[in-house]
Order: structure tokens, then C-alpha cells, then sequence
């Protein structure tokens, strides 16, 4: 996982919307997406919420 990935999780988990994580982040809104649509493909989660609750479960 990236260093930019491994930011971007704790904010995905927190509920933080993606403009505000693009913003905090100096990212497009599209890239933010894109990059949850990754990991939620590296993970096998279906949604966001099953993203969120593995990255929180896992540390």
C-alpha cells in the first residue's frame, strides 16, 4: 500500500466525504475515488463501508 493510500483510510473510516479528503489530501476528487475503487478490489470489498470496516478491523 502506498504512503498516499495508507492516508487516505483512516479519513475513508472516519466518514470524511471525498471532497473534503481530496482537499486535505491535494488530490482530484476523481483520483480519491479512484484510489478507494483500488483498494476496495485489493480487499474484496463490495462497498465503501465493507473498506472502511476492514481497514478499522486490521489496523
Amino acid at each position: 500500500m502506498s504512503q498516499a493510500d495508507s492516508k487516505l483510510l483512516p479519513l475513508l473510516v472516519a466518514g470524511v466525504a471525498d471532497n473534503a479528503i481530496a482537499s486535505h489530501m491535494g488530490l482530484s476528487r476523481r483520483t480519491v475515488r479512484h484510489r478507494i475503487q483500488n483498494q476496495m478490489e485489493r480487499a474484496g470489498a463490495g462497498t465503501r463501508m465493507q473498506l472502511a470496516w476492514q481497514a478499522a478491523r486490521r489496523g
